[in-house]
C-alpha cells in the first residue's frame, strides 16, 4: 500500500506574517474569522506544556478526543483504539526517563481545553502525530488554529520541515507544499502468510473499505462502536 505524507518546508522568510502569504487570501481570512469566533467563547491561550504530569494527562485526553471524533464519523483506528497508544504518549510526555522529543500543545478557551496536539521534535524537523479537538469547539476551528500556531512556531524557531505524516488527508494538503510517498510492504514467509497477503491485504481489506464508505452513517457509527469495543476487549485481554 502506498500513501502520501504531506509536509512543508521553511526555506524562505522566518517571519510568519510574511511566510503565511503562501496560503490563499481566503484561507487566511477564514482563520482570522475562526480566531474571533474562538475568542468569543472566552479568554484564549496557546500553550506548549513542559514534560510532566499535566502534559501526560493532556496527551491521554487527546487520544480519547480522537476516539470520539472517529466514532462520530463511523470510523475505527486500531492504533488509536489500542490502549497502548495512549499509554505510550502519556509516558513520553511524563518527563520520566530520557527526553522523547514528544511535545504537547494545547489551545484553551476560558480555561477549557479546545484542542490538543501531540508532535514529535527531532533535530530540525517537527512531525505532527495527532491533533484532536473537543466537539463543543468544532465550529471555532480550534484544531486548525492550533495547527497554524504550530507552523508559526516551527517557522520562527528555525525548523526546516513540518511533517504532517501519512495519510494525505485533504486538510493536510491545504497546509503542505510538498508530498512524499510512503509505502508498506508485506512479505509472506509461509503458506498462512501467502493467504493473508494475497487474500486479506490484496482483496478483502480494500473491498471492505469501499463497502464501508457506501454504508449509511448510522450503520457506520454502529459498526464503529462494535469494532472499537471488540478491539478494546482484545487489547485488555492481552490479544494482539
Amino acid at each position: 500500500e502506498t500513501q502520501q505524507a504531506p509536509h512543508l518546508t521553511f526555506d524562505g522568510p522566518r517571519d510568519y506574517s510574511v511566510f503565511e502569504h503562501r496560503y490563499p487570501k481566503s484561507a487566511r481570512k477564514n482563520r482570522k474569522r475562526q480566531m474571533r469566533r474562538l475568542q468569543e467563547t472566552g479568554a484564549t491561550s496557546f500553550v506548549r506544556l513542559a514534560a510532566g504530569p499535566e502534559a501526560s494527562d493532556v496527551a491521554g485526553r487527546a487520544v480519547h478526543l480522537k476516539r470520539d471524533w472517529l466514532r462520530v464519523r463511523g470510523l475505527v483506528s486500531a492504533a488509536i483504539t489500542d490502549t497502548r497508544t495512549e499509554a505510550f504518549f502519556r509516558d513520553c510526555a511524563s518527563g520520566n526517563g530520557p527526553k522523547s522529543g514528544v511535545e504537547v500543545g494545547v489551545v484553551r478557551s476560558n480555561g477549557d481545553v479546545a484542542a490538543i496536539e501531540i508532535a514529535i521534535h527531532c533535530k530540525d524537523r517537527v512531525a505532527v502525530h495527532l491533533i484532536a479537538y473537543d466537539a463543543q469547539f468544532e465550529k471555532t476551528g480550534a484544531g486548525s488554529l492550533l495547527m497554524e500556531d504550530s507552523i508559526r512556531r516551527a517557522c520562527e524557531s528555525g525548523m526546516a520541515t513540518f511533517d504532517l505524516l501519512a495519510p494525505g488527508a485533504a486538510y493536510k494538503l491545504e497546509w503542505a507544499d510538498r508530498v512524499v510517498d510512503v509505502s508498506d510492504y508485506a512479505l509472506a514467509l509461509n503458506f498462512k502468510g501467502k493467504v493473508y497477503t494475497s487474500a486479506y491485504l490484496a482483496r478483502l481489506r480494500p473491498a471492505a473499505k469501499v463497502l464501508h464508505e457506501h454504508l449509511p452513517m448510522a450503520v457506520r457509527r454502529h459498526l464503529a462502536t462494535i469494532v472499537g469495543a471488540m478491539l478494546l476487549i482484545s487489547d485488555r485481554a492481552g490479544v494482539t
